[in-house]
């Protein structure tokens, strides 16, 4: 699976997008955030798309979401404030927030209280 997304990320060096790709990335934190600070990937996908109050199925949600992750993954390493890893490492399918990614998503909850 690595390897596939290598090669995606050979022909299409970077996101056209970085605000978009960004948001997604905070998606994912959030989530992980109000389950706990990790689990499934797949669990992770349901619960943004019902946050969304979406299928994960519509408009490439899925899709979009796990290239998000690898891309982020790919881009960051622990060192330079990566906000997810991969709980169990190379092949795990749980996702977690670091210790960094935590400190984040619980600030913008608060600020989301504040307002």
């Amino acid at each position: 699976m690595a390897r596939l997304y290598e090669v995606a990320r050979a022909r299409n060096p970077g996101p056209q997008d970085t605000s978009a790709l960004n948001s997604l990335v905070n998606e994912i934190a959030e989530a992980l955030l109000e389950m706990g600070d990790s689990a499934h990937r797949d669990r992770v996908i349901d619960h943004v798309a019902v946050c969304r109050g979406v299928d994960p199925g519509v408009h490439g949600l899925r899709g979009q979401l796990l290239e998000a992750f690898e891309l982020h993954r790919m881009s960051t390493n622990m060192e330079s404030g990566a906000l997810l890893q991969l709980q169990f490492g190379e092949g795990s399918r749980r996702w977690s927030l670091t210790p960094t990614g935590r400190q984040l998503a619980l600030e913008r909850q608060r600020r989301r209280r504040l307002f």
